[in-house]
């Protein structure tokens, strides 16, 4: 019976697949955007140029730090923009005057005039204030004056940065902000590096609107305040050479068949003294130039090896590491801190950072680590369909229990964050619902940053505005989502941007995570497309998700708008293509091959070729000579293929000629004999 029951079952599912029985679903009522009424601002207002022309100057201090002068210069540039009105900038040893924007520390802060809370803004934070005809843009001396002069821009006038290739500048010949303003901001990370798609966060403005101070090197240089460096990488190679192994095998982990193991993926045996000193001088060496990095990177390498020597065994069960999937973090934290004490010994200030990842994951239950390391943690299977806080996944469940046992041992922590599919960035990642409350969650356990591994070379699946969503919740974890869309979406999307909005709500908040068949479904950056965690619709759904991006694509607004519109919908496509449903419907089917085909031209015209990591789409040309489009999108790649076979332009830029295959049977048996 059992035996007859399964054949059925699995005959349904192929009838399914190939698009003989439909899903049905109860058809869901079409959303109707709501009407926006605009909403007057009747606050008095201070006017700052008036038709092109104004009495106010730009006054700076004549002892003004480099980025204080940067400051000033981006105002008065921004305000000549705007409104084609040059404000003179002048220095503090100018007589003052009644009209004045004050940029940054001055001779006119005081008892009698104003004061800046500098103690309290530390590098970042600023304070926006009107006193008199005056306005007063100051914050700490690194970076907090310039990160005022754009929040003043975005806040008052209008301007936005949403990536380096889309700012908004108004053009008024009238300037004019409210006649009392009293701002006061600091960040809640005092480390953001949010950038999802680099190729979109170039520029030092973009970074500084968006208030990026670590990892960029357009804000590096004093000018711009310079960048927060908080190092922590896969490294062992530059402490523990492979050149040493033939000498010193027991200076390397011994893997649990009895082996030592060096090379990429190999890590050290970290009770081991000599290894010890080798990190110390490491540090030291660091330490003693003239100018000290302001951290260095002790991190393991890329691999789950834990050293299975019988003292690092010894050190995982004395910690109660023993058994879990990072046994390693006893033995590093232990190492840390004798590298910390050294460094103590002379004198340094210098940081380590190292991260809780895969040999290391697991906190130790006994030994604390030094204040001097910052724990970068890096839950790479954490789910992205709940908020890590209460999420019931195994994997996130997990996760949260490490996160708890590092924070009782250590004080200073950056996540290190998931934000798309590594090896698929086409598909869609709807995160939004997650993404604020874990923001919270983090900052709440006493983060310090957040770094985000996104490295896509393509703006797939919003990335360009999940990028921008970070930047600003990095600032202030509590602020509110629907403002933060109402800002982003009709710029980038246009006027259909309501219809993406509801995209953004129902993927994230409806579809994504849910349960199915009793079973709660999760996702994490690595999930393919037929993972029910990641998106699961019944044909309803599937029809009201559809009407969603016709909607908004009959509503593209400009070019480039209407662009980016096709570039967000395309990873809607490819999750249809990759499930076979709409239509894509039908393993036979002439209208999925054409709608493959379709596709794939698009994909190529709006020159998002790249599908991950390292690999391109095939091109239309060999897709078109060897069938390929009769596969699904996952496996339209040279990486997936090998170029062995089909040919073209391999990830390292060789040339492989035709390939092996000559037609599409030929193809397969080559894919799978590879």
């Amino acid at each position: 019976m059992r035996k007859c029951t399964k054949i059925l079952v699995d005959t349904l599912a192929l009838l399914l697949l190939i698009g003989i029985i439909p899903v049905s679903a109860k058809p869901m009522e079409p959303f109707v955007p709501k009407k926006l009424e605009a909403i007057e601002d009747a606050a008095p207002k201070m006017i700052l140029i008036e038709d092109g022309e104004s009495g106010y100057v730009i006054v700076r201090g004549a002892q003004a730090s480099l980025s204080e002068v940067t400051a000033a210069e981006k105002l008065s540039e921004y305000l000549e923009r705007i409104s084609g009105c040059a404000l003179p900038i002048v220095t503090d040893e100018a007589p003052a005057q009644g009209k004045e924007i004050v940029v940054g520390k001055t001779n006119r802060e005081g008892p009698d005039t104003y004061q800046i809370p500098r103690d309290e803004l530390g590098d970042d934070g600023f304070i926006l204030r009107t006193t008199g005809e005056s306005v007063i843009i100051a914050g700490g001396e690194k970076r907090g004056t310039l990160y005022g002069v754009f929040d003043f821009l975005e806040k008052f006038l209008g301007c936005l940065w949403l990536t380096s290739e889309v700012t908004v500048v108004p053009e008024a010949k009238t300037v004019a902000v409210p006649a009392e303003i009293d701002v006061l901001e600091i960040p809640a990370f005092a480390f953001r590096n949010p950038i999802v798609v680099p190729y979109l966060c170039r520029g030092a403005d973009y970074c500084l609107a968006n208030r990026i101070n670590a990892g960029t090197g357009q804000v590096a240089g004093e000018e711009y305040g310079g960048v927060m460096n908080l190092n922590a990488g896969h490294n062992v190679g530059s402490v523990l050479k492979d050149e040493y192994f033939g000498e010193h095998p027991q200076w390397f982990a011994l893997n649990k068949k009895g082996e030592r193991v060096c090379g990429e993926y190999a890590n050290p045996c970290m009770i081991n003294e000599e290894v010890i000193q080798l990190y110390i001088a490491y540090a030291l060496e660091y330490a003693a130039m003239e100018t000290p990095p302001a951290c260095i990177s002790m991190a393991l390498n890329d691999t789950d090896l834990c050293c299975q020597c019988e003292s690092c065994v010894a050190v995982y069960v004395e910690e109660g590491t023993r058994g879990g999937r990072g046994e390693s973090g006893a033995t590093l934290v232990r190492m840390l801190n004798r590298v910390s004490q050294a460094l103590d010994e002379i004198g340094s200030d210098m940081k380590i950072g190292t991260l809780a990842y895969a040999a290391s994951m697991d906190a130790p239950k006994h030994t604390k680590l030094s204040d001097r390391v910052v724990v970068w943690f890096a839950p790479i299977t954490m789910c992205y369909a709940h908020p890590l806080k209460t999420c019931t996944g195994k994997e996130s469940t997990y996760n949260r229990s490490q996160l708890e046992g590092w924070v009782k041992i250590a004080g200073n922590f950056v996540q290190y964050d998931y934000p798309s599919n590594y090896d698929y960035w086409n598909l869609p990642y709807p995160m939004w619902a997650a993404l604020p409350m874990n923001i919270q969650y983090f900052y709440e356990n006493g983060f310090i940053g957040l770094y985000n591994c996104g490295g896509a070379e393509c703006d797939y699946g919003l990335f360009s505005m999940t990028g921008w969503l970070y930047a600003k919740l990095l600032w202030d974890p509590y602020a509110d989502m629907d403002e933060l869309y109402a800002q982003f979406l009709p710029v980038y999307y246009g006027d259909g941007w309501q219809y993406v909005r509801e995209y953004i709500r129902i993927a994230g908040e409806e579809l994504t995570g849910r349960k199915v068949w009793g079973k709660t479904g999760h996702f994490d950056r690595g999930q393919g497309a037929g993972n029910k965690g990641l998106l699961y619709m019944k044909r309803g759904e599937l029809e009201y998700v559809d009407a969603l991006w016709e909607n908004a694509l009959a509503l593209g607004g400009e070019g480039w708008q209407l662009a980016n519109l096709r570039r967000a919908q395309l990873t809607h496509r490819v999750w249809k293509a990759d499930t076979m449903k709409g239509e894509f419907r039908g393993l036979f089917s002439s209208g999925r091959i054409a709608s493959n085909k379709q596709l794939l031209e698009d994909i190529w015209e709006l020159d998002v070729t790249i599908l991950g990591f390292d690999h391109k789409f095939v091109t239309v040309e060999q897709s078109e000579r060897l069938k390929i489009y009769r596969l699904m999108p996952r496996y339209w790649s040279g990486r997936q293929l090998g170029y062995d076979v089909i040919g073209g332009i391999d990830s390292a830029g060789k040339d492989r000629g035709q390939g092996r295959a000559k037609n599409f049977a030929q193809l397969v048996w080559g894919w799978i004999m590879d």
